[in-house]
């Protein structure tokens, strides 16, 4: 009988859990959840604490067990993930699109399953990963070099189908800082689709953008407010769109 995707995820985590890596296994792959019955499937995510590690993990990926670079097995996703690789062998900091980011991600392929290592620098340790999710109902890791896990789902809700914006997260009224945060609105409608009710996450985002509304423009040059308009709109639009789908879901 051929193996299910859940079995090969599980599979592939616990071959993880056995190799000498400094690093942590996180996110949705350790949810207990049927993946077979999700539309999107995880992938598997592990943050490594330097780059150092990532290429070790990279490599013996490719090498021991036969990943492939790239999210897809197309020429196209491994030249991609090979140029990203340079950067980190050039230690440079990674590239999403054409803006620099402090994250590192590499993406490996084998059969259905997918692999991301990244290194967020400054990310020392699995709290630290963790405490800069996005929502409870995904804080859960497992340390792999000291053979162990963190579940910080029920730190905030008894119910760990109930997400709520992760507390320990620190989100201001950035103009910036909250238009990063509220572009990942397309997470809270996959995690409520994969059965999770996200609610509350919307409520948090649409507060985040009402705050910068209702804040403004603090300053008085002509490009600083160019700048706040291009949000602003971006904002309004966003805004509309988490307000109908919570709108849709409370009725």
């Amino acid at each position: 009988m051929k193996d299910t995707f859940t079995m090969q995820i599980r599979y592939w985590i616990n071959e993880l859990k056995r190799e000498d890596i400094n690093g942590y296994i996180t996110g949705s792959c350790l949810l207990d959840d049927n993946f077979d019955e999700w539309t999107e499937k995880p992938d598997i995510d592990v943050f490594v604490p330097t780059d150092r590690e990532l290429i070790k993990l990279v490599s013996m990926l490719q090498y021991k067990h036969g990943f492939k670079l790239g999210a897809l097995d197309t020429e196209l996703s491994r030249m991609q993930e090979e140029k990203k690789m340079e950067w980190v062998m050039q230690g440079k900091r990674n590239k999403n699109g054409f803006t620099s980011t402090s994250l590192s991600t590499i993406k490996l392929n084998k059969g259905d399953v997918i692999i991301n290592i990244s290194n967020k620098y400054g990310q020392r340790c699995l709290a630290a990963v963790l405490c800069d999710f996005d929502m409870s109902i995904i804080m859960r890791g497992w340390d792999i070099k000291a053979g162990c896990g963190l579940d910080l789902r029920k730190q905030w809700t008894e119910n760990e189908r109930v997400a709520v914006p992760n507390p320990m997260r620190v989100v201001n009224d950035d103009m910036i800082q909250v238009a990063y945060f509220v572009r990942q609105f397309d997470r809270v409608i996959k995690y409520w689709n994969r059965g999770y009710d996200t609610r509350a996450v919307a409520k948090h985002d649409l507060q985040l953008i009402d705050n910068v509304l209702k804040k403004g423009n603090i300053w008085s040059s002509a490009a600083s407010q160019e700048f706040y308009d291009k949000f602003a709109n971006e904002f309004i639009e966003t805004r509309e769109r988490i307000a109908q789908w919570l709108k849709e879901k409370e009725d």
